[in-house]
């Protein structure tokens, strides 16, 4: 139970950070955009707003397939473990991708650090529902 609720907590933040880092990547630069400027996140048609939105709806997803995973470790246990930990991993991934985009550019904003440490709590929650359930399983308990 505890792993679910950990792994509910993950899928619930990733969605929260999904959401912003897809937002964000869809939305752009709005009236910031400068013709002038060498940042990327001044111009409209940089490469890395797409990616910004990929990979938020990316980590969403993989938010969504640890929720899962995490519950299906209960009946198939070896399968939903390493399910668990793919999902973790993919969420490790598009959260150093969207940290990288936003280190690349010049305009730092506090709620893009805010959003980093959401994503800090999301691995955290991620691998300790992956351990609790994989020992769990070893045990034979449905936890």
């Amino acid at each position: 139970m505890v792993a679910l609720a950990l792994a509910l907590y993950s899928a619930g933040a990733s969605a929260v950070a999904g959401v912003y880092s897809t937002a964000v990547g869809l939305i752009g630069c709005l009236d910031s955009c400068s013709a002038t400027s060498s940042d990327w996140a001044e111009d409209r048609s940089a490469w890395q707003w797409n990616a910004a939105a990929v990979f938020g709806c990316m980590l969403m997803l993989f938010g969504v397939f640890l929720l899962v995973a995490v519950a299906l470790a209960g009946s198939l246990p070896r399968l939903g473990v390493l399910l668990s930990a793919v999902a973790v991993a993919g969420q490790v991934a598009c959260l150093v991708v969207f940290r990288e985009l936003a280190a690349s550019s010049d305009r730092k904003d506090h709620l893009t650090a805010t959003i980093m440490w959401i994503g800090v709590t999301v691995i955290a929650a991620g691998v300790s529902a992956v351990v609790i359930r994989r020992r769990g399983c070893a045990r034979g308990a449905t936890s």
